[in-house]
């Protein structure tokens, strides 16, 4: 017999491995992957040989149940971005076999995640009108058409079908996409969901398209075949939202046609959790309030530690903990937690890259901390035939990661970092309030490193003849990036500083602080500045803070900054520093004081390349990584470090 609450054990990995009975099927584990889009499918919603390696290594990292994406029931109006898989037609059946069968192979349920985009499709994308229950535009979105009732019954008839197709494909079951904004969380939402037919009002109602829905896709299907529905919870942020009340009832009301119920909350573009993601655990109690009302298994999602998972099945809060970001972080988690190795499990930062600069900029998702997803057969580890002896210069994430792949492969590396402690501009850009969740990622490289054989020299002076001297084969220098001093007078004064020596306290602020730069660094430094007690002002020639950021963290900036004392001026350039304050020109040409006791100047960053110029002359092969020949994100230096881990 089963237990589907075993008691607190020994370990979290021995709880977590508990197994789970599903209707039919036995799920061998209670962590799921759960469905987050891609973007490698073909133009036309087909499967391809990346996302077949994508979802094969997160099957064989371990996890009980694999959910595939978000896949459409009506192509293209259905789809909500570019290189959607589609499950509308016949044709796209063989394609989905085999990705079924990468899955299962590794003894996970494989579940294919039907969707409808509703008002978040976009006619730039599939040239159509976007439709939703009601003509009301999602957050910066276009106008949506209301559906008709014969429409809405075709759409039933549509998930009914792929459903089984699903089937037909060999995936174990269909999950039903109702929350997040799209098609039929719209419906179940007072927010975008005025109708006054049988589709709205009440709860019941609203959720009455949900239900013929799953109601179609089960006599679509065999008795084997699993269903069940994401819900939102709750909803954040509206007047109209969602409540938890209602979140529950809903919850009721579509368990009957279900197997499980995946909770998460609100609808895109609403002020939400999901949108600042710095607590961990924080939608555990969203999932515990639905499970309280209904019979059937809960899915727990949102950044839950091993330790918080554990107390969550033990505590029946939930029956499986959802991990989404983190496996495309490191898809080898659930084996790596079972296996009490949680120091090997590379952690997600939660800076929403793999959403910001993947889905909304309508291109495949990236990792900023794993540069093999979408590359997983490329960048498969394979040990060096010929070692060789590396000399690694800088411990920022280039470094790191070049450092870590080179040692796990067979070479000989040594790395070598000038500050005390390795990270580079990843540690520096760890010290400002709310970015705690970056430690983490430098713990891990400190771990793996040593596992890998690494030697770490830090606070070292390096030189052309200090490397001479440990008479490498190959050099690879990654010294990063350094702050751009602008050619105004005054920039060099005794109370001009840079954002490093702010954030590692190798200055003394005084009393009031002006900014010279609105970027993200020249926001969190302020934020930092001002946490302290120092009054601040930024100083910024644009129209807008931080836009170099990905989309979330750029709103996570403003939105923390905004919380704070902190004045901003802008389309306003510095044009002189005074050992009063700054001085600055105004749009409109007027010039006045800033008066301030500290500057900071957070203008940007260029290569700092100049000690490799100077080793090229030693006839060793150099090669530069990382922000020293392309400042950029994290995820470029890390992926610059990859490239060259493997390619050695």
């Amino acid at each position: 017999m089963i237990d589907h609450c075993p008691t607190m054990r020994t370990t979290p990995a021995s709880t977590l491995a508990s197994p789970f009975r599903l209707r039919n099927k036995t799920v061998k584990n209670r962590f799921v992957v759960p469905a987050m889009g891609t973007g490698f499918a073909t133009a036309d919603g087909f499967v391809t040989p990346a996302l077949l390696d994508y979802y094969e290594a997160r099957a064989r990292g371990g996890a009980g149940i694999v959910i595939v994406e978000t896949t459409t029931v009506e192509f293209p109006r259905g789809i909500h971005a570019s290189n959607k898989l589609v499950a509308d037609t016949d044709l796209a059946i063989p394609g989905l076999a085999e990705l079924a069968s990468v899955i299962k192979r590794h003894g996970a349920l494989a579940i294919l995640q039907l969707n409808h985009a509703g008002r978040m499709g976009k006619t730039r994308i599939n040239g159509i009108q976007p439709v939703a229950p009601s003509a009301i535009a999602a957050p910066g979105g276009q106008i949506p058409k209301a559906l008709t009732q014969n429409e809405i019954a075709l759409i039933v008839q549509r998930f009914g079908a792929a459903a089984r197709r699903a089937e037909m494909a060999g995936f174990d079951g269909s999950e039903v996409h109702a929350a997040h904004g799209y098609l039929l969380a719209t419906f179940a939402s007072l927010c975008s969901n005025k109708r006054e037919d049988k589709y709205g009002g009440t709860i019941e109602g609203r959720s009455l398209f949900l239900r013929e829905v799953l109601q179609n896709m089960r006599h679509s299907t065999s008795d084997e075949f699993l269903l069940w529905c994401r819900i939102n919870g709750r909803e954040y942020g509206n007047d109209d939202a969602l409540t938890l009340s209602e979140g529950q009832e809903l919850a009721k009301l579509v368990a009957p046609y279900i197997d499980a119920i995946s909770v998460s909350v609100r609808g895109y573009g609403s002020q939400s959790l999901v949108n600042y993601p710095d607590a961990p655990g924080a939608l555990l109690p969203v999932a515990e309030a639905i499970k309280q009302v209904v019979k059937v298994p809960v899915i727990a999602v949102g950044r839950l530690s091993p330790e918080v998972a554990n107390r969550a099945i033990s505590e029946c809060r939930a029956d499986f903990i959802a991990l989404g970001r983190q496996t495309i972080a490191d898809p080898d988690t659930p084996n790596l937690i079972l296996s009490g190795r949680t120091d090997d499990v590379r952690p997600c930062i939660a800076c929403f890259y793999c959403a910001d600069w993947g889905a909304k900029l309508d291109r495949p998702i990236g990792c900023q901390v794993n540069a093999a997803v979408g590359k997983e057969r490329i960048y498969e580890l394979i040990p060096t035939a010929h070692p060789r002896h590396v000399v690694v210069i800088g411990a920022g994430p280039a470094g790191l990661e070049a450092a870590r792949l080179l040692g796990l492969r067979g070479h000989r590396v040594i790395l070598l970092e000038k500050e005390p402690h390795i990270g580079g501009q990843l540690a520096q850009a760890a010290i400002p309030p709310h970015k705690d969740r970056l430690k983490p990622l430098i713990r891990y490289f400190s771990a793996q490193l040593q596992k890998a054989n690494v030697e770490i020299r830090t606070s070292v002076t390096v030189d052309r003849q200090y490397v001479l001297d440990l008479k490498p084969d190959i050099i690879l220098y990654a010294g990063g990036a350094k702050q751009i001093v602008p050619n105004i007078p005054g920039v060099d004064s005794h109370h001009v500083t840079t954002p490093i020596d702010v954030l590692y306290e190798r200055v003394q602020p005084g009393k009031t602080a002006a900014i010279i730069g609105g970027g993200l660094t020249g926001c969190e430094v302020a934020e930092h500045l001002d946490q302290q007690g120092v009054k601040v002002t930024i100083i910024h020639p644009h129209d807008g803070l931080a836009k170099e950021a990905g989309s979330s963290e750029r709103t996570r900036a403003i939105a923390h900054l905004s919380a704070r004392p902190v004045t901003v001026l802008l389309r306003t350039r510095c044009v002189s520093i005074s050992p009063e304050g700054a001085v600055v020109r105004e749009a409109d040409g007027t010039e006045r004081l800033i008066k301030a006791e500290t500057v900071v100047l957070a203008c940007g960053v260029e290569p700092d390349n100049a000690l490799y110029q100077d080793l090229l002359e030693t006839g060793i092969e150099a090669h530069m990584i990382g922000d020293c020949w392309r400042p950029g994100l994290i995820a470029t230096a890390v992926a610059d470090g990859a490239r060259w881990g493997h390619m050695l």
